[in-house]
């Protein structure tokens, strides 16, 4: 599913700072497990209350993930 049809779906709004060929970007699964992710996935990076998500996105990326979604933006 295309990126922009996937954030529509969500009700979300695409954020003002993605590139706009990003928006077409094809995205073959969601996931907020590192452990499941996939290449061409998303995943979506969570602020839990023991731990932020945002500590696996280099795991998901390794795995292959194309886009990271995350509120915090912080890596640790």
């Amino acid at each position: 599913m295309q990126l922009q049809k996937l954030f529509r779906q969500a009700r979300i709004s695409l954020p003002a700072s993605l590139k706009p060929e990003w928006a077409d970007r094809e995205v073959g699964g969601v996931t907020g497990d590192s452990r499941l992710a996939t290449q061409n996935s998303l995943f979506v990076a969570i602020d839990g209350a023991a731990v932020d998500g945002a500590t696996y996105i280099p795991q998901a990326v390794a795995k292959g993930v194309d886009v990271v979604m995350s509120l915090t933006a912080r890596m640790r």
